[in-house]
């Protein structure tokens, strides 16, 4: 009685330890197919963001290069409006100069 007893117990506690380890064996496959699905996922979001980034870089790359063309056609219009000042300012006092010339040419003409 003592050893069926016993046999009984030890085919339950088979039946336990085999449960257990298909048990355990199940979760293992299904937390392996959620982290593959987790890091297919994760993948897909890194490429997203890289993609939105790619954009971002664009855009920003795109603006200053707008940016720096309107600073640079900025400054050419000011140098080119400083260059005609000072050309115009030149031709009024060679102008000046002339006159002052050939009023003292006449001047002297007078004189002599």
């Amino acid at each position: 009685d003592y050893k069926v007893s016993h046999q009984l117990c030890r085919e339950k506690m088979k039946k336990i330890q085999d449960d257990y380890e298909l048990m355990i064996s199940k979760l293992k496959k299904k937390c392996k197919a959620e982290l593959e699905e987790a890091r297919v996922e994760h993948d897909a979001e890194v490429m997203q963001i890289g993609r939105h980034c790619d954009d971002r870089l664009l855009q920003l790359k795109d603006s200053n290069r707008i940016r720096i063309e309107e600073i640079e056609n900025s400054k050419e219009e000011e140098c080119r409006k400083k260059l005609d000042s000072l050309e115009s300012k030149h031709r009024d006092e060679v102008n000046k100069l002339k006159k002052q010339y050939k009023e003292e040419i006449e001047n002297l003409e007078d004189d002599c």
